[in-house]
């Protein structure tokens, strides 16, 4: 059975893998987000345009988290860490993304592979990201817990 029953305006097609538990981590933007997959050490960015990008995580313990001569403005986040790095080094990533809304969540990333892209589901807050092959997303709130 998919992971994902909810309709969607493009077609995932038929699963690829059964799901996988990883551990997760999710930053809201003003133009789009970045995600983390733990299991593969990834960083996945989804911008204004409908397009999405994986990098690897090439932030590690020791590095400067933050950039002190980047100040983000009031209410908004200059992102750390991995997603900082990428955001500050990769050509277009801060233009395109802009401020975070919030600090970076950690989550439990339950995650599917299908023929058409993959879902992500975030089970503390029962929210799915679904990346498409085509380089869309889209984000599907179902509100209540992830528990069953």
């Amino acid at each position: 059975m998919p992971l994902l029953e909810i309709t969607l305006d493009e077609t995932l097609g038929c699963p690829r893998q059964a799901a996988e538990i990883t551990p997760g981590a999710w930053q809201p933007f003003e133009n789009g987000l970045l995600l983390w997959r733990g299991d593969l050490n990834l960083i996945y960015g989804v911008g204004p345009d409908e397009a999405w990008f994986i990098t690897g995580d090439t932030w590690r313990e020791g590095d400067e988290p933050y950039d002190a001569s980047i100040i983000a403005p009031e209410g908004y986040y200059q992102p750390a860490r991995g997603f900082g790095k990428v955001w500050r080094d990769r050509p277009g990533v801060r233009a395109a993304l802009g401020w975070g809304l919030a600090e970076e969540t950690g989550f439990t990333a339950l995650i599917q592979d299908f023929a058409g892209g993959q879902v992500w589901h975030d089970t503390e807050r029962n929210r799915y990201m679904v990346l498409f092959n085509s380089g869309d997303y889209q984000m599907v709130e179902t509100g209540g817990t992830g528990e069953q």
